[in-house]
């Protein structure tokens, strides 16, 4: 299956599981997962997911969501990694936050982070690091308009950890890279391989 997309279609996900609903395979290798949707359907269906993507940011959220079968933050953890986030330090870990947040949110995100190297599990730091990521999704979501509605953020990520849906076991060693496409693709075999091309910039 081939889609030249940089982001998937609204409605994509759905005539992507009606059509592969009309085929029958074991297990399934994505070469550019991008968002793990697909993937975590596919486990639903008891398959065997190998999902790869050269984005880290990809790769993350499908060690947290196709790989991870079982792993959820406990609230002790969420605590450990919200505290202290707001206090700033000397000097930002990595600068580049600010690229992108005002100096308040950077400090949280950058804490935030440095909380998270604490988690001594690859799985649970992936679900937090999922969890940092739909934060800052929401907090480039203001506009300075719309700046007074934004709530703390560390309330947010409770929000988001108290929804996250539970992890799906479908019983399966799923896995999850962070590799060049020709690489990935020589390492599996699969019985289905559903590939997304990004689209050519002019």
């Amino acid at each position: 299956m081939l889609n030249k997309s940089t982001v998937t279609p609204k409605g994509w996900l759905a005539f992507e599981l009606n059509v592969l609903r009309r085929m029958e395979f074991k297990s399934a290798a994505l070469p550019l997962t991008g968002e793990p949707n697909l993937g975590m359907y596919l486990k639903r269906w008891g398959t065997r997911v190998l999902a790869n993507d050269t984005m880290q940011w990809s790769s993350t959220k499908s060690v947290a969501d196709i790989q991870n079968n079982s792993e959820v933050l406990s609230d002790d953890e969420i605590t450990t990694v919200l505290e202290d986030v707001y206090v700033p330090g000397y000097k930002l870990r990595n600068p580049a936050l600010r690229n992108w947040f005002n100096e308040t949110d950077s400090w949280w995100f950058d804490n935030l982070r440095r909380n998270i190297d604490r988690i001594e599990s690859p799985l649970k730091k992936a679900v937090a690091m999922s969890i940092g990521m739909g934060v800052g999704d929401y907090t480039l979501s203001f506009t300075e308009d719309t700046l007074e509605l934004r709530q703390p953020l560390s309330n947010i990520f409770r929000r988001l950890a108290s929804i996250r849906p539970q992890p799906v076991n479908n019983g399966q060693n799923n896995t999850c890279s962070n590799k060049d496409i020709n690489g990935f693709v020589a390492e599996n075999y699969c019985d289905l391989m559903v590939l997304r091309l990004p689209r050519a910039h002019n």
